[in-house]
């Protein structure tokens, strides 16, 4: 039966739907009074909201858990209700379902389905969910060090105290694999900061409290999941032996129950030295044994870093422990975790995000808050972004609207970026590629017509880009090659620490690709990684600029085939980062020379070639005038105002030429030979006559000259 409800009440239901399927139950009528008395809080009576809320929350927490993907099943009182509501609108004479008939149905005086005052009271009583959890857990008193040391992950998970998990099913799989071995039972979870390693544990547990449907974890469903809290078992073991009579009695414990309990470790790697003094051994190798006989289970999460360091020069606790990776989460991915996250934020910071912010959130996070990784970078900037818009509303009873140049602004104060740039979609900066990017691409005009069409593609949105995006630039020597990399660059991604630029003239030997990707396993500085394969993975999206490439080692080139082919780069222990959303630009004097020092497999994968073409004296003349009139200006700023003949201007500029390699000719050499020629003497001028201010004269004769009338 098709109910017509009015906009304002379709959007209450919606709100309670997306609450039921946070709880991971069927739509009841408790999810629907929860909102309905939050959006009218006058439908209760003075003084009993907080009463009313906190019954509605535990009852919520007290119903069985059910599997769904999508919308969650409609319970039958539910159906009943809205069935009531709709003879009430039709005795009322109302053409659509009010939020007013509900609200009569739920909690009128006439007959209500929810008698309130009753769920209060019954809230108030220990309720069988509770006294059965009690009854499970009366072998662990409050003196139990498991209690003490410990978090119950199965529990929290119970309660309800768990986010929704989106799009880890194919690694919680993997983990309950290593879960139901035999032995060596042990996975150990992988991954960057803000991945969801922790989420994917919280998952585990939300998925053994419902196993019954699912075949996957039905042999675990009688297990718990137990966070050790590293700091409480360390804490107040200032005395010598008292550390280790803790942890031994933590792991009888759990050997007692192995059948029960799994231990969870996040940041494992503190195991290693952890508690280690002389003639005592550290924490790990208090495990080691149970470990290896299958008399303990435990999950361990660390990063790759962190694993490599500390875990993986430990042979014996690396055999026992099985790698799971956890990847970062895509853009697409993410956007999905912060549809289903979208209701709970919205209902805690009272805000309503605006359509097509949820689906920006993802862009802006990897590019201007890459300190950690997607989602836990966007679900940050999520919420934010609510309690950014709950401090600007002056209005409490009226909810806020989160809008994109909400979240630009928040974005320019936290990372100072200029505005306008953030808004500025991909699209529209290549279609403005041209008009912004002529200045620096003087003489050029047929590289840049070059470069618009080769980027055009690149900027559409929803382009997949499953490979980094090469382009490759090459032409005679003083054809501001490297400039132009540098001005794209900065064009596309105006973003700060956004770009790598590698010299490969200094890459000559077969040695040097250990720079980028790290030396091999038994040589120093393995654990620290490459400076390239550690940028990527701080910086996924992002430019990578190639100088010079004639001139480096076939083998150094080769590393970038990976990119090239699969948008991977590998570093010196095989982990492998995703590097599909970056742009890469290769730079060449000769094409020739290139091609015959790496052969034509890389050429072949680089299909976006733009050729440069030796400057010419009228390109010289206008970068010339460019870079003078920035000196100009710079001068200006500071309180001078420069006068200069046009027979000293030319002087100057034949000066300059005489003094600069004209075929190494690029904005950066003719900046330097014009501070050195002028900037450095006007500047000694101004500081040995003490000048504040004011309009300086120059001339020429065989050297500037400098006048003033400043007293």
């Amino acid at each position: 039966m098709e109910f017509i409800f009015s906009n304002h009440l379709q959007q209450i239901i919606d709100s309670a739907i997306s609450l039921a399927k946070r709880d991971g139950t069927n739509f009841t009528e408790y999810h629907l009074l929860y909102v309905l008395i939050r959006v009218f809080p006058e439908s209760v009576p003075p003084g009993k909201m907080s009463a009313w809320l906190n019954a509605l929350e535990k009852k919520r927490s007290t119903l069985k858990r059910v599997k769904h993907n999508e919308k969650p099943p409609y319970d039958k009182l539910i159906k009943i209700a809205f069935k009531i509501a709709d003879q009430l609108r039709i005795k009322n004479r109302s053409p659509i379902i009010m939020p007013e008939h509900l609200l009569e149905v739920l909690i009128g005086p006439k007959k209500p389905l929810i008698d309130m005052e009753k769920l209060i009271q019954e809230q108030e009583e220990p309720t069988t969910q509770d006294e059965e959890w009690q009854k499970e857990n009366e072998e662990l008193p409050e003196s139990s060090i498991l209690s003490r040391i410990c978090v119950n992950f199965t529990q929290k998970a119970k309660l309800g105290q768990f986010d929704q998990v989106v799009g880890r099913e194919k690694e919680i799989q993997e983990v309950i694999r290593v879960l139901l071995k035999r032995k060596k039972n042990n996975p150990i979870l992988l991954g960057e900061a803000g991945v969801g390693k922790t989420a994917i544990i919280e998952g585990i547990a939300q998925e053994l409290i419902s196993s019954d449907d699912n075949p996957l974890f039905r042999n675990l469903k009688d297990r718990e999941i137990l966070g050790l809290d590293l700091m409480s078992l360390i804490g107040g073991t200032s005395l010598r032996g008292e550390l280790e009579k803790r942890l031994n009695e933590l792991i009888s414990e759990l050997e007692k129950k192995a059948h029960k309990y799994i231990l969870f470790i996040d940041e494992v790697h503190n195991l290693i030295g952890a508690g280690k003094s002389e003639g005592s051994a550290d924490l790990a190798n208090y495990l080691k044994p149970a470990l290896a006989r299958g008399e303990l289970s435990i999950i361990g999460a660390t990063t790759l870093s962190e694993y490599k360091r500390f875990i993986e020069p430990d042979a014996a606790l690396k055999r026992r422990m099985e790698q799971v990776i956890i990847r970062e989460h895509t853009i697409e991915e993410t956007t999905q975790i912060l549809k289903a996250m979208k209701s709970p934020n919205e209902e805690f910071h009272n805000v309503e995000y605006e359509d097509g912010v949820i689906e920006k959130i993802p862009v802006w996070a990897a590019n201007y808050f890459s300190e950690t990784r997607l989602p836990d970078s966007a679900l940050n900037f999520l919420d934010n972004l609510g309690a950014y818009a709950a401090q600007k509303n002056e209005k409490p009873d009226i909810i806020a609207k989160v809008t994109a140049d909400m979240a630009a602004d928040f974005i320019q104060q936290s990372k100072e970026v200029d505005r306008e740039s953030i808004l500025l979609e991909a699209n529209q900066r290549i279609t403005d590629l041209k008009q912004n990017l002529e200045p620096l691409f003087l003489g050029q005009k047929q590289a840049l017509q070059s470069l618009y069409k080769q980027l055009s593609m690149w900027g559409i949105p929803g382009y997949p880009r499953k490979r980094i995006f090469p382009l490759l630039f090459w032409g005679a020597m003083g054809a501001t090659k490297i400039d132009c990399a540098y001005g794209l660059a900065e064009y596309l991604y105006p973003i700060p620490n956004k770009i790598f630029h590698v010299d490969l003239a200094s890459y000559s030997d077969r040695e040097s690709l250990y720079t980028l990707i790290g030396p091999p396993r038994g040589i120093e500085g393995y654990q620290d990684g490459g400076e390239l394969t550690e940028f990527v993975k701080r910086n996924p999206q992002c430019c990578l600029i190639l100088s010079n490439m004639e001139h480096c080692h076939p083998n150094v080139m080769r590393i970038f085939l990976e990119p090239l082919r699969q948008g991977i780069i590998t570093d010196n222990a095989r982990i492998s980062y995703p590097f599909h959303q970056a742009m890469m630009i290769v730079t060449t004097d000769s094409l020739e020379n290139a091609i015959q020092m790496h052969g034509k497999e890389i050429f072949d994968i680089i299909p976006n070639t733009i050729e440069f073409v030796q400057s010419d004296d009228n390109f010289t003349n206008i970068l010339f005038d460019g870079v003078i009139q920035d000196s100009f200006d710079l001068f200006e700023q500071i309180g001078f105002q420069l006068s200069m003949e046009q027979s000293t201007k030319e002087w100057l500029k034949q000066t300059v030429f005489q003094a600069m390699d004209i075929s190494s000719l690029s904005r950066n050499t003719m900046q330097h030979a014009i501070k050195s020629l002028f900037e450095d003497n006007l500047t000694t001028y101004i500081i040995e006559n003490q000048l504040p201010y004011g309009t300086i004269q120059i001339s020429n004769t065989d050297k500037l000259i400098f006048s003033n009338n400043i007293r």
